[in-house]
């Protein structure tokens, strides 16, 4: 255990963070938002891992051993972000920057204990690396790759331990100790490791035992040197090795001849462009170039004639295939090509695009074919992907990288013209479809599909012993390697035959025909067809179907995405609605408000809602809600025709479609995005549009009332002016009671104004306000009279003492 001071000094929590996928390419605190987490961190070779290292250097110089313990902790984060990633990148850039800190650090010149730790640290971090490689390449599927880099780990680790043998053990703490638990752990681990890599080839290729591998596996799983985590990986090695030798004499699956096509689905916003016009668009380019090859358009998907739709709106399946050159498949290094693929972009008229590589099987063992399966997913290890013939030198670290390339080209301004900012687009294998581009695609959203022409088995694992033809579905669900076609291709690989503890059946498997020589089986991203007794041109017409059917995963994801856009527009507007119905702060605009008549509001602490906001509001919710419309009628046709029997004229295709759509949850699916659909329009939408068209019919009777204000205000100026008439017709004594007088007037019509404002909030206030107005105006207008006549008598020389009794009682009155 690293003392706690030497973290503490060493800041242990930065170096932790550092190789850590979630938080790699992450602003520090304080200099900016932080972004969501992302697999697609592009590699800066150690830069960055150099510069936050060496930062630490001169703080580690400063302790004995400081710099040994650098490395250690270094060590210690990749470890733990090694056991929550595959992305690798992150854990190499941050050995290579430590690597690159340390080396030419003039400690290692020296000839003293500190240096001999120094030395035993850092090929430590040469055995991590190593380490790492082998595991990329267990998930690359290259036995030969994985055995050569767990021999450098074991070397590696082999160096620390003869570098710290000549330390003593007194030497700072228990610097020694520590390197010694980390080399004798990686040295017995990977010594194994790389054996049973061999031992593993040699039993594929050659039929030998695997006896003394699985001892030697169980030897190093249960030294006293090793922990937990290691020993788990070994187990792993154990018991799939295990597996493999109980059915060593078991008939195993060869693939003599098949398809294996990878499909990585996508879909154009249905705001954006139909996908009618999309396919008209492609069909007017005349010259396509995506992702530095020359692309050659074929106006037909070249279809059977099944597809000849039936369908009464004249919805048929059909559109345009862009072919690009072959695709070459290599090791990390470039050294040897694994496989050869055709590749090419499918731009339906139904919406349901993807782009498309395939490769022949021809003689693929079922361990082989596992691998080939792996090179589809993003968690496969790094590879070099690129093309045969290319007029630039691009390479991709895995197939799902250039299959996103090949998307994001495909709607830049030279092509399509899709997107309205292609600034975003980088060439290499860490790329990303833009927020709100009109293209969706992503990397784990892919299908492969296998058809299986012919098959045959062997006694053992060797393809020459004993062969067998296959020509019933109960022949192969018997042999040993089926397991890899009905299961679906696995984001988490443990061990490098971990397909031999596979089940070999599952639950989405169906008869295509009813014949006992054609078979189907569903997984979530795999599709397997079993057509021994079909020739070539039906088989084609089944993988068509099946072709179909995987791509509906990117037409469904595309309508989610919308939709979840739909839903957070909605949002948007509710809180909008709810901050326009949030408490006014009373005083802050007091004589503005009395100003534009909302005063009552002010009173009230409610915030004043104009009709003008009001009706902004309402044509946004207004045009959601068409948008929201426009969309559930899109997914309805769309969901309906592929589920109908009017898309192929076959009833048996409509039936194997049927089936395939069945078998991959979609009428499920559906059934899901329509109830989402629903919620977001009734619930959400429709909620929001009821409450502001009650608003406004509340504001609208404001403004009524409003009007009858205006009445009163200009009753009361007439009554003002009134009075200043009987000011100038009055003796200088009543001129100085009439100005009072006056004055009461105007105060008396300002009351009646603000109360009528007040009244007039509601349909109540307003039919009382009505009343009281009323009255108010004729006592207003007898009070003018009784003063004039008052006034009119003054002047005629009469004294009030002598009004009539009359006049006296009407003016009590």
């Amino acid at each position: 255990m690293i003392p706690t001071e030497v973290r503490e000094l060493l800041h242990s929590d930065e170096l932790h963070r550092l190789p850590r996928w979630e938080t790699a390419g992450q602003p520090t605190e304080g200099c900016g938002p932080r972004k969501p987490p992302t697999r697609e961190i592009p590699s800066d070779d150690g830069k960055r891992a150099a510069r936050i290292i060496g930062e630490q250097l001169e703080r580690a110089r400063s302790i004995p051993a400081g710099v040994a313990y650098l490395l250690l902790l270094v060590l210690e984060a990749v470890e733990e972000a090694w056991e929550v990633s595959y992305l690798f990148h992150p854990l190499w850039d941050t050995l290579t920057g430590a690597r690159e800190c340390v080396r030419g650090d003039p400690l290692l010149s020296r000839e003293d204990h500190a240096a001999r730790a120094t030395q035993a640290a850092l090929a430590l971090i040469e055995s991590l690396d190593s380490q790492i490689r082998a595991e990329d390449a267990m998930v690359s599927g290259v036995l030969e790759a994985r055995a050569d880099a767990a021999d450098n780990a074991s070397k590696h680790a082999q160096r620390a331990i003869d570098a710290v043998d000549e330390i003593p053990e007194t030497f700072s703490d228990d610097i020694r100790t520590h390197i010694e638990e980390y080399a004798d752990c990686y040295q017995t681990c990977y010594a194994a490791v790389a054996e049973a890599a061999r031992g593993l080839s040699n039993y594929y290729r050659h039929g030998a035992p695997l006896e003394t591998v699985i001892h030697r596996l169980h030897a190093a799983e249960c030294d006293d040197v090793m922990d937990p985590v290691m020993a788990s990986e070994l187990r792993a090695n154990r018991v799939s090795l295990a597996a493999l030798h109980a059915q060593k004499d078991a008939r195993w699956l060869h693939v003599e001849h098949g398809e294996l096509v990878y499909i990585y689905p996508f879909s154009v916003r249905s705001d954006c462009m139909a996908p009618e016009c999309v396919v008209e668009e492609a069909k007017k380019v005349e010259h396509w170039e995506m992702v530095g090859v020359e692309t050659k358009p074929h106006t037909s998907l070249d279809l059977d004639d099944i597809w000849a739709s039936d369908d009464p709106l004249q919805r048929w399946y059909g559109g345009v295939y862009l072919e690009t050159p072959d695709v070459l498949i290599k090791s990390a290094d470039g050294a040897a090509v694994l496989t050869r693929l055709k590749s090419g972009i499918v731009i339906s008229n139904l919406g349901n695009h993807y782009v498309r590589f395939s490769t022949e099987l021809e003689g693929v063992p079922a361990f082989e074919l596992f691998a080939k399966m792996l090179y589809a997913a993003p968690e496969c290890g790094e590879l070099c992907v690129m093309f045969e013939r290319n007029v630039r030198p691009l390479r991709w670290h895995r197939l799902c990288d250039l299959a996103v390339q090949m998307v994001m080209d495909l709607g830049a301004g030279e092509n399509l013209d899709l997107t309205a900012d292609t600034a975003d687009r980088v060439s290499g294998s860490h790329l990303r479809i833009p927020p709100g581009s009109p293209l969706m695609c992503r990397r784990g959203m892919y299908q492969v599909v296998a058809s299986i022409g012919a098959a045959s088995t062997s006694s053992g694992p060797v393809r020459e012993r004993d062969p067998q033809d296959v020509l019933s579905v109960g022949e192969l669900i018997g042999a040993m390697g089926t397991q890899v076609l009905t299961n679906p291709v696995p984001c988490l690989v443990g061990s490098p035959a971990e397909w031999a503890r596979y089940a070999t059946l599952n639950s989405s498997s169906s008869y295509l025909t009813g014949s006992s020589q054609e078979w189907v089986a569903r997984s979530c991203n795999t599709i397997s067809l079993f057509t021994v007794g079909l020739p070539n041109f039906v088989r084609g017409t089944w993988r068509a179907v099946a072709e179909l059917t995987a791509s509906l995963e990117g037409l469904l994801e595309g309508w989610s995405n919308e939709l979840l856009e739909h839903h957070k527009a909605s949002m948007d507007l509710k809180v909008q609605w709810a901050d326009m119905q949030r408490p006014a702060a009373k005083g802050r605009h007091f004589l503005s408000d009395i100003l534009h008549g909302r005063f009552f509001g002010v009173i009230t602490g409610r915030k004043a809602v104009t009709s003008a906001s009001l009706r902004e509001l309402s044509a946004k919710l207004d045009a959601e809600s068409v948008d929201l419309d426009t969309l559930s009628l899109i997914v309805h046709d769309k969901a309906a025709l592929f589920s109908s029997r009017c898309l192929v004229a076959s009833p048996s295709a409509a039936a194997m479609l049927h089936c395939l759509l069945e078998l991959s949850d979609y009428f499920k699916r559906v059934e899901q995005l329509f109830a989402a659909m629903a919620g977001v329009s009734n619930e959400e939408l429709g909620t929001t549009v009821d409450k502001v068209t009650q608003q406004y019919v509340e504001e609208d009777r404001n403004r009524q009332a409003a009007k009858v204000t205006v009445v009163l205000a200009l009753l009361a100026a007439l009554g003002v002016a009134g009075v200043a008439q009987i000011m100038e017709a009055g003796s200088h004594w009543y001129q100085v009671h009439a100005l009072w007088l006056a004055l009461f007037v105007v105060a008396f019509g300002i009351g009646v104004a603000v109360l009528v404002r007040g009244l007039s909030v509601s349909k109540e206030g307003e039919s009382r306000f009505r009343g009281f107005s009323r009255a108010c105006v004729r006592s207003v207008s007898r009070f003018q009279r009784l003063i004039a006549e008052a006034f009119s008598g003054r002047r005629n020389g009469e004294c009030p003492a002598t009004e009539t009794v009359d006049h006296r009682q009407e003016r009590g009155s």
